[in-house]
This record gives structure tokens, sequence and C-alpha cells, in this order.
């Protein structure tokens, strides 16, 4: 059961698993999350790097469409999450009656080892997401332009410093 903290607590961040205080609070939250997340992302990454297409280099189009492939996804993944949460929540009562099974304090020792595994990955899966972005906020702020060449309408990070900070 402590196996997987890290993973619902993700969840929650992400507007997929509801406190049982604030909910409406947390419904807008998760509306806005959605929106910006599921809906807004795809067309801005789009649009973006098939306007500039012609003022890009080589290797700005193919982190462009590896990016934009990356997000056309997440509304699936994100569809794919919430119809599955109710089945990983369903193996939580069963993994604490396998836990309360396991007496020994190597068995428990076992078990925690088990969760520092799990939480770890979940970690990992998180920091390795972070530092691709952080890798290409750096790496377009080094170069002077902005990242992923996103569309932002009414925004041209080439007219002033606000506007370009808001694109980054």
């Amino acid at each position: 059961r402590d196996a997987v903290i890290y993973l619902f607590n993700s969840f929650r961040y992400l507007g997929f698993n509801p406190p049982a205080k604030y909910r409406l609070l947390y419904f807008m939250y998760s509306a806005i999350i959605t929106f910006f997340v599921v809906l807004f992302s795809p067309v801005i990454f789009n649009v973006g790097w098939l306007r500039d297409r012609n003022k890009l280099s080589v290797m700005e189009i193919l982190t462009c469409v590896q990016a934009s492939l990356n997000v056309m996804a997440v509304p699936l993944k994100c569809v794919t999450l919430a119809m599955a949460q109710n089945r990983l929540r369903g193996i939580e009562p069963m993994v604490t009656e396998l836990d309360e099974r396991f007496t020994t304090p190597e068995d428990k020792a076992k078990i925690k080892q088990c969760a520092v595994t799990g939480n770890r990955l979940v970690f990992g899966f998180a920091v390795s997401y972070f530092m691709y972005e952080t890798l290409t906020v750096v790496s377009a702020l080094v170069g002077g332009h902005a990242p992923l060449s996103l569309w932002i309408p009414y925004v041209d990070w080439h007219k002033s410093t606000w506007e370009y900070w808001l694109q980054v």
C-alpha cells in the first residue's frame, strides 16, 4: 500500500484524485488543469511549430515534433488514467490485507523495501519529465529563443521582454 503513495499524490496534483475536503475548489482546479493540459496544449504546440517551420532549424523542428506528439497523446493518457483509477484504488484493500499477513521483521523489511522501490520509480519518472522540461527551457534561454516554438494567441516573443518571458 505504501508503494503507491507518490503515484496517488501525483494524481491529486494532476486533477484526477479529489480530496475529501474542498471538493468544489478542487473541481475548479481540475477544470483549469484539464483545459490547459488536455485541450489547449495540443493546439499551442502544433500551431506554433507548423507556423514557424520555415524559420526553425532541423533540430528545432525534430524537438518540436517530438514534444508535439507527446502532447497530443496527453488526452489519451488522461482518459486512460481516469478510467484505470478505480481499478488502481481497488487493489489497496487487497494489498493491505496481504501486508497484514507478514509479521516477521524480515518480511516487514522486505515490504518496506518494495514500497521504497515503488515510490522511487514514480519519483524517477516525475524527475525525468521535470529534467526534460528544465533542459528545454535552459537551452532556449541560452540560445536566446523561445522553447519549442509555442503559439500563444496575441503573444509574439520577438516584440518585448515581457512577452518573451510569458512564452518561456
